[in-house]
């Protein structure tokens, strides 16, 4: 059960890794500000890549 977890938290994180890369890289192509688009990217992927992942860890912790 614990492994299809991370398997799922590993696939989530990814996914949103290369969703804000594309999105980085399609600002860039545009003619946007390279540190503006760098930060928005990573807080973007924190924000919805890693945070869930976070709540998830620290609370299934929390309750063992």
């Amino acid at each position: 059960m614990m492994l299809i977890a991370k398997i799922i938290g590993t696939g989530w994180m990814l996914f949103w890794f290369f969703m804000c890369l594309s999105l980085m890289a399609k600002l860039f192509k545009e003619g946007s500000d390279a540190f503006g688009g760098l930060f928005s990217a990573s807080m973007m992927w924190l924000i919805f890549g890693f945070g869930p992942i976070a709540i998830v860890k620290f609370g299934w912790r929390f309750i063992q």
